[in-house]
């Protein structure tokens, strides 16, 4: 499931019956099925891993997600790689996934501007501008 569809599921679910959220990277939203683990413990799961996820990036979601959930446990998937900052742009990109489906706010910019580099933040803010070269296709 993309990410994206995660945040909107994640919107509509009742947070209050949460029982575990998975973070992290492709590894957590590959390995963690919240329907083998709800039906086998008679939990209530959400899997909110993306792909590339970085900690830092983690880091930035669980804040925003907790200001919204009190799940009773928290599953955090780490590998080499997710310790890193992002530095290719590809790698970068897939860390859109989270910032494109969350709120703007103070932390939000900070963490964006220790993985981006100034003249990047404008595309990093704005799928619009981001996606520019598709302009005409959407406009015609």
């Amino acid at each position: 499931m993309p990410f994206h569809d995660s945040m909107v599921n994640f919107q509509e679910i009742n947070k209050d019956s949460l029982d575990i959220l998975f973070f992290g990277s492709s590894h957590s939203f590959s390995t963690f099925n919240p329907e083998i683990i709800d039906k086998s413990l008679g939990t209530f799961s959400f899997n909110l891993g993306s792909a590339d996820q970085r900690m830092n990036v983690t880091n930035f979601l669980q804040k925003e997600v907790l200001k919204k959930a009190k799940p009773k446990l928290m599953v955090l998937e780490i590998f080499l790689g997710s310790l890193t900052h992002p530095e290719s742009n590809k790698s970068k990109g897939f860390q859109l996934n989270v910032f494109d489906n969350t709120n703007h706010s103070i932390n939000k910019l900070q963490i964006l501007n220790k993985i981006y580099n100034f003249d990047e933040l404008p595309s990093v803010l704005s799928p619009l501008i981001r996606n520019h070269s598709k302009w005409d296709e959407v406009f015609n």
